[in-house]
């Protein structure tokens, strides 16, 4: 049955995912999206499995191919942005794409505190530290356990020399992430 091939091959490049074989995961969602074009998830993970082994602009292209079939793929939008951060391939790296993905997925899931964050990281990154810090705030409030929104407060209080409030912040980070591991 087709339906089952193209199921088990989307699993099975999950799987491969899933234990970090990211070439075999690129291969095994290329032969999948050839069964199944256009498949989000498979758009999604591929995208995925190319940035980790540094084919940001070709995992980029992919992100760019599911945003033109799911404009409303939030999780497709915080890999746009991450990619567009400093950090992997520097002729990707532009803060203002960068915002405005997440923006884009803020604005899809209201619901989840991760665009709030890297909004957050990228304000921050501009040199914006109390607009970051309102984003901080934001997800924080929007999350309670939000370990990377307290990290990240702590971070811009300690660049600001408040050190008190800055071991405050993350030692919240730091029991809130122990919290979670212990789940």
């Amino acid at each position: 049955d087709g339906d089952a091939g193209q199921t088990a091959g989307v699993l099975a490049a999950g799987a491969a995912r899933v234990r970090g074989d990211h070439v075999a995961a690129v291969d095994l969602f290329r032969v999948a999206l050839g069964q199944w074009p256009g498949h989000e998830d498979c758009l999604l993970y591929l995208a995925n499995a190319l940035a980790e082994l540094g084919q940001e602009a070709e995992a980029l292209a992919r992100l760019q191919e599911l945003l033109q079939a799911r404009p409303d793929s939030s999780r497709a939008w915080m890999q746009v942005g991450r990619l567009h951060l400093p950090g992997g391939n520097a002729a990707l790296d532009d803060l203002e794409r960068a915002r405005e993905a997440f923006g884009q997925a803020h604005a899809i899931n209201r619901e989840e505190s991760g665009p709030l964050v890297q909004l957050g990281v990228t304000a921050m990154l501009r040199g914006a530290d109390d607009e970051a810090e309102r984003f901080f705030l934001d997800a924080a409030t929007l999350h309670a356990g939000s370990v990377e929104a307290r990290y990240w407060r702590g971070y811009l209080a300690w660049r600001r020399g408040d050190r008190g409030r800055a071991a405050t912040l993350l030692q919240e980070a730091r029991s809130l992430a122990l919290e979670a591991a212990a789940k």
